[in-house]
């Protein structure tokens, strides 16, 4: 009858709603966890205790991809990312004064540090900083790449830079120059040779020093090595903290 038929369609149209609803439901629940405004699974819970540090330097040569890496914890972690060279140079390359720098590091560092929550993720092998940051840091990544490989990406990141007249920390520009010139100590190449095996003889020397008896160390000796790491922040695997390693280890 025309009746039952009515209640039939009634009824389609009905189911058809509710599952409309429903998609658009689970599409919505699923854009709030990755805005991070859903509560986590207990499996992420658990994923984020697997490294539960927030105060993290990022240190290795020239070139070796600290910031990159810095941000990409950073991102993992819920931190902020303190870049040491954003804060060091002015316009023209002009470099802060130490007592200046100390003093911007140092209100970055305690101002993140009174969030409970939040972290911070400092990139840099600056001396006149260390005792700044390393004793509020946790941890250490030591990005301890061949020299081979980090003259490489440094070659290479400078002339992308210089082709795409990338803009650096406001109006700077890298130019093919500052690379080339091997006779000055400005050159990024020359510089990299002078202090490549410098970290590499330094840092065991510092990680060993009772005042950073505290930091731990993640230690990494390979871009592939990096990735595998980072990428177990994510997914929450055991290999995350197989790096993780007391400093004294170090000179064991």
């Amino acid at each position: 009858s025309s009746a039952t038929l009515g209640r039939l369609r009634l009824q389609t149209r009905i189911t058809w709603v509710l599952q409309r609803a429903r998609c658009a439901a689970t599409a919505a629940a699923a854009c709030l966890r990755r805005l991070t405004l859903w509560p986590k699974a207990p499996e992420q819970q658990q994923q984020q205790l697997l490294f539960p540090w927030r105060r993290v330097v990022v240190v290795g040569s020239t070139g070796a991809g600290k910031t990159t890496l810095a941000a990409a914890l950073a991102a993992r972690l819920g931190a902020e990312v303190i870049e040491v060279d954003a804060l060091q140079w002015g316009p023209n390359w002009t470099p802060q004064p130490n007592n200046e720098l100390r003093s911007k590091v140092r209100r970055l560092v305690r101002s993140q540090a009174s969030c409970p929550n939040r972290g911070w993720v400092v990139d840099g092998n600056y001396a006149v900083l260390r005792s700044v940051v390393w004793p509020r840091a946790q941890v250490v990544v030591w990005l301890d790449y061949p020299f081979l490989l980090v003259l490489w990406r440094l070659v290479a990141r400078c002339l992308r830079r210089w082709w795409r007249r990338e803009l650096l920390w406001g109006t700077n520009t890298e130019t093919v120059w500052r690379l080339l010139k091997l006779w000055s100590p400005d050159s990024m190449v020359v510089w990299l040779c002078r202090t490549h095996w410098r970290w590499r003889r330094e840092y065991p020397l510092l990680l060993a020093d009772k005042r950073y008896a505290h930091l731990k160390l993640v230690h990494l000796r390979s871009p592939q090595e990096t990735d595998r790491w980072l990428h177990s922040l994510y997914t929450g695997a055991s290999a995350q903290n197989d790096h993780v390693q007391p400093t004294a280890k170090l000179c064991t």
